[in-house]
């Protein structure tokens, strides 16, 4: 009796954790070429990559979405392309370089790092292991900055120019 009961356990247990698991062979990727990239406020960047289909069935672009996360909507938008243009990935085989989507970052964003997490799914549920991009915000130098800094170069040269005549 004892040796029925462990064994009827062992059968629940098999079927309620291990049957469900997705074999690893079963799956998407992709890949991002450049995933951290340095931009200004307002700008939009694109990110291209691969995908590789690892399922057993053939899809196309437009069968598999982005998903992005853990990012800070007031300064980051994103944008899917792949689909747009809409190419076989048939299974077992990875895609030659396309592009995935694009990142906005707002206007009057301050300096820093900003980052996100993407994942790809397909129609079939099946979820890639998660990709994070981060956008590098550098200092950008005020208009009036740069005028000074012009006119002060042009006064030096100018200085120098005149120096050099009177000597001469």
């Amino acid at each position: 009796m004892r040796v029925r009961w462990n064994t009827t356990l062992l059968l629940i247990a098999f079927c309620f954790i291990v049957a469900p698991m997705r074999s690893f062979a079963d799956s998407i990727s992709f890949t991002i070429i450049d995933p951290s990239q340095a931009v200004t406020a307002g700008q939009t960047v694109q990110f291209a990559g691969t995908i590789t289909n690892g399922t057993s069935i053939d899809l196309t672009a437009s069968d598999f979405f982005l998903n992005f996360s853990d990012y800070d909507p007031a300064a980051l938008s994103f944008a899917q392309l792949l689909g747009l243009d809409n190419f076989p990935i048939p299974s077992g085989t990875t895609t030659s370089l396309a592009l995935l989507f694009s990142a906005t970052l707002a206007p009057g964003t301050p300096r820093g790092s900003y980052s996100a997490i993407v994942t790809l799914q397909d129609v079939n549920d099946h979820l890639s292991v998660p990709v994070t991009i981060n956008l590098r915000v550098a200092a950008v130098p005020e208009p009036e900055t740069v005028t000074y800094m012009i006119l002060g170069l042009i006064s030096i040269f100018a200085v120098v120019a005149q120096r050099s005549m009177n000597i001469a």
